[in-house]
């Protein structure tokens, strides 16, 4: 019985290996263009290298809570984000606005959420960690954690997708943590749009019983649509 257990556990593992799973999906893609690759999550090391295990990538970034020694991988704060997370989430950014007239491959797995982080206008750093930390001690789900999320980030609801405009392709792999697998959820939806409703990002937070911090609900009412970082 312990050997049929221990291979089927081998079988699911090997079943889900992020490298695998990347190679297999890109095996028939050929990018028109240069290859930019913008791999966020805890799988994000063994994602770039499935991509580099079939194509030339000209240019890379990775995060994750360990980089392995990859050279091309920043190392940022789960599940809780720091600084470390905004420093990763500017950089990817920031190479995501330079990618144009490039084939871009963004990379997503569990942990993106809270690995890439970049306020909206209006707020701080401090108080997303304050929320998310309030959040996942009160054993809110992670689709909801990820909504609210959302509604304080530059990074997040779509932030991404918009610093890729000038791209000339865009291609999205994800394995998903979040049950339903819904685009919008898997690592907070950072190309995927979404409105900004501050009532419904406040009243989520508070039915999980995680206030936002004093001031902040205020802030996001003001702002109705919070601008994007720059």
């Amino acid at each position: 019985m312990k050997d049929l257990l221990v291979g089927l556990v081998v079988e699911a593992l090997a079943a889900v290996d992020p490298e695998r799973l990347v190679a297999e999906a890109i095996a028939e893609w050929q990018p028109g263009h240069r290859l930019v690759v913008l791999s966020v999550g805890k799988a994000a090391v063994p994602m770039l290298e499935g991509v580099r295990s079939k194509l030339e990538v000209h240019e890379a970034v990775a995060v994750a809570p360990n980089s392995g020694g990859d050279q091309d991988c920043l190392e940022a704060s789960h599940p809780i984000p720091d600084r470390s997370s905004e420093v990763a989430g500017r950089r990817v950014l920031e190479v995501a606005r330079a990618a144009d007239d490039a084939s871009v491959l963004v990379l997503l797995s569990g942990g993106a959420s809270s690995l890439c982080e970049v306020p909206a206008d209006g707020v701080a750093l401090e108080e997303i960690a304050e929320v998310s930390d309030r959040l996942l001690r009160c054993g809110a789900p992670i689709d909801l954690v990820n909504e609210v999320r959302s509604g304080l980030s530059a990074f997040k609801a779509g932030g991404l997708g918009g610093a890729l405009v000038d791209a000339a392709e865009v291609r999205v792999l994800a394995l998903s943590d979040v049950v339903g697998s819904a685009p919008e959820t898997i690592g907070s939806g950072p190309t995927v749009a979404r409105p900004f409703d501050p009532e419904r990002t406040i009243t989520l937070a508070e039915r999980c019983g995680a206030d936002l911090p004093a001031g902040l609900a205020g802030r996001l009412r003001d702002a109705a649509a919070p601008v994007r970082a720059t």
